[in-house]
């Protein structure tokens, strides 16, 4: 199919003024607000274009830093959900305009290429414009990627997604087929450069995709119910209930206690005979597609697999070497304690993110998981349900080419709900896809199942654009379009946002003027963070203050911090104080004598040039430690922070911290090799 600029240029500038109008006012401040918590990840997704910005022109490049972590040798960010793509998209950016101003324009930029992503999908799939745009409209501002724009940054960039299918698409369906799978597989490493989820949502799409194309059902006769499996299913299942019901309870059989207090065995077992009675009923009806040849499919898969796997070498390199040295992170995956999905409600739910009711509908509805937003948001267009069943019974069928979108929306909507079915906040034990599937390698990577919603509203985004094109080929006229346009907007829009002010304390300004490269800061509380654990207590707005002030900091966040990591943490006594007094924990005699003794060559060694107290946080404990054992000055206190310096600074004595460490340290009355000598350990 021939590209004409005109729709693709007048789709984009349609779109980028939507942007503007649905995030407002984020556009009259893009150097100062932001559009969600800094405190949150969102200061993280900042500090990743920061920290991109920084790494580029140095040897080591952007996926390594000592930025955080300072004081334990250079972070590989290979587990960490760093957003390379709109990194590099901001890269031109920041210094011109400010990181905070980058950011926000990336974040706009990322909205008109989902929507222009899906714009070209749908376009390709209906032969019609109009639909398409809307579609696009419908997935780049649904209620679900609105609300990842709040928190969970990357997840905003989902133009990939459609980009992948319609590639994939065309090198299944066109004859120059080898150059669109090696542009597949371009977006399948574009999806692992914004988000890890994506480059795994692009896997199940593949999946989708190959097996839809793949398979048909045949008019085999089908088999009568089995009475066995029936009975079985209906007696587990009715247990299930009452239990729900009632809260369950104990029963004595045979002089044994039995516990029945939650459904999910029951669940389980009535699942398990439904599925396989519709397994005995529906399998023996697949055959393979007439027109379905392995070898193609093989050879275009391989060629995405290539293509993706080159673009993704720095990244595959980083994860290997992890691997290699033991520091690899694996999460255990428990049965029933494992993240939840979403709430089938949820689905159903208006616009939790509307200006007009969305702060009512939150608190109201998801009283019973108060994480639930933005990670739990799942609301579908009420808009495009109506106007896909509307067309669904009136026409008593479904429009050519819809098969695929289905497949896809069901597909995610079942993953998305977890592993156990979750209906307004009770959890009915009903076991789902994902609470096999979450063991798959690579797979069960992605442990949020409640994001697979993105791939639900993707599904039903493509089949509202069926259903305009049908409506319109019926019916015509644009005044059809800009009703369910208006309809649509007044639906989705979000606007007037609320923003966040980004500006640091004052005292980080006078860090950031401090001419010494040395320089490095140690904010208390300190510690170790990542996306599933705490060492201490560290808090992301203290690597968010890197944006002003510049300098490394010794505690950090990552979105899989590795216990190699922790451990180089908490070797140095002093570190290993500090760490523990963080976390609201008590010193040993011992541990106290060893962590004064050392505080001094740990203050020159670390290069902590500043110590800063987030005065509502750090304890008086941890206070009165710190400013006797680690001998500080006060300098500057104001807006929640005090500003102290260490008198050991400079430092007259330079040498490798881990040299601290008890078992590193030189026997009494022997000086060890000096930095420099054979013997000496590299400071990194």
């Amino acid at each position: 199919m021939r590209v004409r600029p005109a729709p693709h240029a007048l789709a984009l500038v349609l779109y980028a003024l939507t942007a503007i109008v649905f995030t407002w006012p984020l556009a009259a401040h893009l150097s100062t607000h932001l559009p969600g918590d800094p405190a949150g990840d969102t200061g993280i997704y900042v500090w990743n274009l920061w920290a991109f910005a920084r790494g580029w022109p140095t040897a080591a490049g952007p996926f390594l830093t000592d930025a955080i972590f300072a004081a334990t040798g250079v972070v590989d960010l290979a587990l960490h959900n760093y957003t390379v793509a709109s990194n590099l998209l901001g890269l031109p950016f920041a210094g011109r305009i400010g990181i905070i101003a980058a950011f926000n324009v990336v974040l706009l930029a990322q909205m008109v290429l989902t929507a222009y992503g899906t714009f070209v999908l749908a376009r390709y799939v209906t032969h019609d414009a109009r639909a398409a745009w809307l579609a696009g409209l419908a997935f780049a501002f649904s209620p679900v990627l609105t609300a990842k724009s709040m928190g969970h940054y990357s997840l905003v960039a989902a133009a990939p997604l459609p980009l992948f299918v319609w590639t994939l698409l065309r090198a299944i369906e066109s004859r120059r087929w080898a150059g669109w799978a090696l542009a597949s597989g371009a977006c399948l490493a574009w999806a692992g450069y914004s988000d890890v989820y994506y480059a795994i949502y692009c896997l199940v799409l593949l999946v989708l995709v190959c097996a839809h194309r793949a398979l048909r059902l045949a008019p085999d006769p089908i088999a009568g119910p089995s009475r066995a499996l029936w009975l079985v299913g209906t007696l587990a299942g009715l247990t299930g209930v009452t239990i729900i019901a009632t809260g369950g309870g104990s029963l004595e059989i045979a002089g044994h206690l039995v516990h029945a207090r939650t459904p999910f065995t029951a669940m389980a077992i009535a699942t398990g005979c439904a599925v396989v009675e519709i397994g005995r009923r529906w399998l023996p009806r697949i055959r393979v597609s007439p027109g379905f040849t392995i070898q193609r499919a093989l050879a275009i898969v391989a060629l995405c697999a290539c293509s993706s796997a080159l673009l993704l070498s720095p990244l595959l390199q980083m994860m290997v070497q992890r691997w290699l040295d033991g520091d690899w992170m694996e999460v255990r995956i428990f049965w029933r304690s494992s993240p939840a999905g979403i709430d089938l409600a949820a689905l159903l739910l208006p616009n939790p993110t509307h200006a007009l009711w969305g702060d009512l509908l939150q608190p109201l509805l998801w009283a019973w998981r108060p994480d639930a937003f933005p990670e739990h948001v799942g609301s579908l267009s009420l808009v495009a349900l109506l106007l896909v069943a509307l067309v669904r019974i009136r026409t008593g069928r479904w429009s050519p080419g819809t098969g695929l979108w289905l497949t896809i929306t069901a597909s995610a909507v079942l993953l998305a709900v977890g592993p156990f079915l979750t209906v307004a906040g009770v959890t009915t034990g009903i076991p789902g896809p994902w609470s096999l599937l979450r063991y798959v390698p690579v797979l069960g990577w992605a442990r949020a199942p409640s994001r697979f919603a993105v791939l639900a509203t993707l599904g039903l985004c493509l089949l509202f654009a069926f259903a305009l094109r049908e409506i319109m080929a019926r019916r015509g006229g644009l005044r059809l379009v800009a009703l369910v346009a208006v309809a649509l907007a007044l639906e989705l829009s979000p606007a007037p946002r609320h923003l966040f002010a980004a500006a640091a304390p004052s005292i980080y300004g006078i860090v950031a003027a401090d001419p010494d490269p040395r320089v490095r800061v140690l904010e208390l509380p300190t510690g170790a963070r990542d996306g599933l654990t705490s060492l201490g207590n560290f808090r992301t707005r203290a690597q968010f203050a890197q944006v002003t002030h510049g300098k490394a900091i010794l505690g950090g966040y990552l979105s899989r911090a590795s216990g190699l990591r922790r451990r180089r943490m908490m070797e140095v006594p002093t570190m290993r104080a500090l760490v523990h007094l963080s976390a609201g924990g008590t010193l040993a005699p011992g541990e106290d004598a060893q962590a004064r003794l050392l505080a001094r060559q740990f203050i020159q060694r670390a290069r902590v040039g500043y110590v800063i107290f987030v005065t509502d946080r750090v304890s008086p404990a941890l206070r009165a430690w710190a400013i006797e054992a680690l001998d500080l000055r006060p300098v500057a206190a104001g807006e929640g922070r005090e500003l102290y310096r260490p008198s050991a600074w400079p430092p007259d004595v330079l040498g490798p911290i881990r040299d601290l460490r008890p078992e590193a340290r030189p026997p009494s009355g022997s000086a060890g090799p000096r930095v420099g000598e054979p013997g000496a350990r590299r400071t990194h």
